[in-house]
């Protein structure tokens, strides 16, 4: 597999350095002169918490008593203008840099469901492959039994013959035998004979007849033995078949469950998505605030 390079989805944004504010740009210096005769102690003491501050002092007291007094003004208009100007560049530099991350963290997603589902493809294919090479194995194997079933029971058609003809050999031997002792003993006659010849027969019938017994047994017993196998052998064969199954559509589920689980991931970004930017709301913050302060704070 493979591997997806992150930095060939990942834009690397330049920040703009920024030059700082500088306050005192902001600040104008306003100056009165109180004459002779012009200062009045409550005017003074209203001035004085207006932010106005003495300077100059003569040093008199009362008609004879001029000051100088001078204060710091902010401009607010242009103070405003200037910040209101430098927030709206930077929320709108800050949404572009959220906006074309988010595609780029979208298109890498896109990119590795993409590269996910052809590797699970090519795996889907191999393992087809495999199922249906174990499937032919499996499905082959039936077969062969039922071939080594035949050639076992077909070993026994000619599985008597050479007992047959020992039996057979033995009983004309016999009868020669007999009619030899027969002959010496000068008992040789057709009746006596014939009763030999009777009991021959008769002996040699009871051994095929045992013989043609025993090899039904063996037989039987071979079918018996042979369905016992089979039987079993069907068993496996279903259970090996039906575990094959469960296992390719567990594996086709994992393969569904990986791409869920990828796109899932996607789709829990997209919902959070939290931008972060300069937020316009600071700007209404400090013009609610301009002009508010003791003296001392008209000045940063």
């Amino acid at each position: 597999m493979d591997s997806i390079n992150i930095t060939n989805y990942l834009e690397d944004f330049t920040i703009t350095d920024r030059t700082a504010i500088t306050a005192s740009d902001y600040y104008e210096e306003q100056t009165r002169s109180l004459a002779a005769g012009q200062v009045d102690n409550t005017s003074l003491a209203w001035d004085l918490a207006q932010g106005w501050r003495i300077t100059a002092d003569n040093g008199l007291s009362g008609a004879s008593r001029a000051v100088t007094l001078k204060r710091d003004v902010l401009k607010t208009k242009d103070f405003l203008d200037d910040m209101i100007a430098e927030y709206v560049d930077l929320f709108n530099e800050g949404r572009t840099i959220n906006d074309d991350r988010y595609d780029d963290i979208i298109n890498l997603a896109q990119a590795a469901i993409a590269r996910t589902e052809n590797e699970l493809n090519i795996s889907e294919v191999r393992e087809e492959a495999i199922y249906v090479y174990l499937a032919t194995m499996i499905d082959g194997y039936e077969g062969e039994f039922t071939t080594h079933e035949t050639d076992s029971e077909d070993a026994f058609d000619d599985w008597g013959d050479a007992e047959e003809t020992r039996i057979d050999n033995e009983y004309d031997a016999e009868l020669a035998s007999i009619k030899s002792r027969m002959i010496d003993s000068g008992w040789y006659n057709t009746a006596t004979y014939g009763a030999a010849e009777l009991g021959a027969a008769r002996e040699k019938s009871e051994k095929l007849e045992k013989l043609a017994q025993k090899q039904l047994e063996l037989q039987d017993s071979l079918r018996d033995r042979l369905y016992r196998l089979q039987r079993s052998m069907r068993d496996g064969l279903v259970s090996a078949r039906t575990r094959l199954d469960a296992q390719l559509q567990g594996q086709r589920n994992s393969r569904v469950s990986i791409v869920n689980n990828i796109i899932q991931a996607v789709m829990n970004f997209a919902e959070r998505r939290t931008d972060s930017y300069p937020d316009m709301t600071k700007v209404g913050d400090i013009v609610a605030n301009l002009g508010k302060g003791t003296p001392a704070g008209q000045k940063p």
